[in-house]
């Protein structure tokens, strides 16, 4: 009997395959197949592919015209036998050894699906990070570990966690007996699925193992590719307003809520003009048509008044911040709401980071009648000299270092340079630092001493 079926979709993957199979082909487990299908390749991917094919007999190639990872890991998942499915992207690779625990973890829960740990691996720096909350799970209750729990009992751990496919295995007779499938979206396909798995599985386990190095870095990979392929993310989005249809509203709202904010996120993927061009009118036909109950927020504003918003420049990033900030109609959390009445109470306030938080909370706090003395970076190197006016200057610049007491330090970069910031900020005795919790801007926690 097959354990374990590995499905890999491979599209111009030559430099990375070879790593990715032996790190499975290594693990201590008789009882595996591995799937690879080959989505059209035009590089040397396929003819490796087929070389280990040759050589091991439990290698198996199938080939499709370019038709993106989606309907790969369909077309892989048709031919499996194994009693757990994984889900592995061809840059990625395998921890040594796990294959065995997590099989016999699944099996001693009768799990569905069992989600472990990963660690980002850069390649441009050759080393692994473990400081991301949802990729290495820092964000899941530790007592929840080694439990069967459903989206009824934790929705919170659930919801917010990554959606990758490759965190994790999958009883392969429950996904085909509840029909569940990958869209055939060319990125952001896994998020219908990971949702429809957790939303219709009551046997779901945490496990407290690093499974996968995740690539990040390469620049073939899928993940950076959102940017060219921008209405995915929005059709995705539409996805799963289909799929949480006959959840419980609350389990639906929660679900929407947290992809309406990882959504807006993701227009910093839209990083030039030509991209903001293609994709606008796919941005105002979703904003315009957009069911704002469904994320508990009465729009006081009607369609035609979101167009013209929309219309007000020639940057569609820049007009989706005006729409959602400062015409508050984002779903901001209370005490974010508050925050220019508490800045208000100091003589200089800074914003820390000159990334997209401070691109987007910038405008918002002006039109609250915060405006910042400036904004702070640890190099100017590669960063601007001001952003909509207000200066760029270093952390440690002497012209802030000198009235502590009346200065507020808002940190607006994202949760993994938190702690390693206000580490910085604490060491020349500010005590005035308010920061974004877990990397979302919808949510600060004012009580800076929260972070350790």
């Amino acid at each position: 009997m097959i354990k374990i079926s590995t499905i890999i979709p491979v599209y111009n993957a030559e430099k990375y395959i070879a790593r990715c199979l032996d790190s499975i082909l290594n693990q201590p487990m008789d009882e595996l197949e591995i799937i690879c299908v080959d989505d059209g390749s035009t590089d040397s991917s396929l003819k490796i592919l087929r070389d280990y094919e040759s050589r091991f007999s439990n290698v198996h190639v199938l080939t499709q015209k370019n038709q993106y990872a989606g309907v790969a890991r369909n077309n892989g998942l048709k031919i499996a036998q194994g009693e757990y499915v994984h889900f592995v992207d061809a840059d990625d690779y395998l921890y040594d050894n796990v294959y065995p625990k997590i099989y016999e973890f699944a099996k001693s829960l009768d799990a569905d699906f069992v989600k472990a740990r990963a660690s980002i691996f850069d390649e441009s720096t050759g080393k692994d990070v473990f400081s991301y909350f949802t990729i290495s799970l820092l964000g899941v209750d530790k007592n929840i570990f080694g439990k069967i729990i459903s989206i009824d009992d934790c929705p919170n751990e659930l919801i917010t966690t990554n959606v990758a496919l490759w965190s994790g295995i999958i009883r392969r007779q429950f996904v085909i007996e509840n029909s569940i499938y990958s869209s055939d979206l060319r990125c952001m396909n896994d998020r219908s699925f990971y949702y429809s798995l957790i939303i219709k599985s009551t046997k779901i386990s945490f496990i407290d193992l690093y499974l996968v190095h995740y690539q990040t870095n390469n620049l073939q990979s899928l993940g950076g590719a959102k940017g060219n392929y921008f209405d995915n993310v929005l059709k995705s989005y539409n996805l799963l307003k289909q799929i949480t249809k006959y959840c419980s509203d609350d389990i639906k709202k929660k679900i929407l809520i947290h992809n309406f904010g990882d959504t807006v996120k993701a227009f910093s993927c839209l990083i030039n003009d030509a991209q903001k061009t293609k994709f606008k009118s796919d941005i105002v036909d979703f904003f315009v048509n957009f069911d704002w109950s469904d994320i508990s927020i009465k729009s006081k504003l009607n369609k035609n008044e979101i167009k013209k918003l929309l219309s007000t420049n020639n940057d569609i990033v820049e007009s989706v911040n005006v729409l959602l900030f400062q015409n508050e109609i984002m779903p901001l959390n209370k005490n974010l709401s508050e925050l220019p009445d508490t800045l208000k109470n100091y003589k200089m306030v800074y914003l820390y980071g000159a990334g997209k938080n401070s691109k987007i909370i910038l405008p918002w706090l002006k039109n609250k009648g915060i405006v910042p003395t400036g904004i702070l970076v640890s190099s100017l190197t590669g960063n601007p000299t001001e952003i909509q006016d207000i200066k760029v200057m270093l952390y440690d610049s002497k012209q802030i270092l000198n009235d502590k007491s009346n200065t507020a330090i808002f940190i607006s970069t994202d949760s993994t340079n938190v702690l390693y910031i206000y580490k910085n900020l604490k060491k020349l005795n500010y005590k005035n630092i308010f920061y974004i919790k877990d990397g979302d801007y919808k949510s600060i926690e004012l009580n800076s001493d929260k972070v350790k």
